[in-house]
C-alpha cells in the first residue's frame, strides 16, 4: 500500500477539563496539519490521474479517472485561488 493510500488518523478525543492551553495549541496544529495532508493526497492523486490521462494510459483498475475540470478545481482549492 502506499503511503498516499494510507488513512490519516483521527486525533483522541480528550475532555476539555484535560486540555491545557499547550495542548489545545498542539491539537489545532494537528487538526491543521491533517486538513492540509489530506487535501495534499488529493491534489497528488488528481494530477497522477490527469498525467495518465495525457499519457493516453488507462484508468486505475477501479475505474475512477477525475476530470480535467475536478484536477483544476483541486488545484485552486489547494492554492487558495478565487
Amino acid at each position: 500500500m502506499s503511503l498516499f493510500n494510507k488513512k490519516i488518523p483521527d486525533l483522541p478525543e480528550i475532555p476539555e477539563e484535560e486540555q491545557n492551553p499547550l495542548l489545545k495549541k498542539i491539537l489545532e496544529i494537528c487538526s491543521f496539519q491533517k486538513e492540509q495532508l489530506s487535501l495534499q493526497n488529493e491534489t497528488i492523486q488528481a494530477l497522477k490521474d490527469e498525467i495518465s490521462r495525457l499519457k493516453g494510459e488507462k484508468p486505475k483498475p477501479d475505474g475512477f479517472v477525475k476530470s480535467p475540470n475536478s484536477v483544476l478545481r483541486c488545484i485552486l482549492r489547494f492554492f487558495k485561488v478565487h
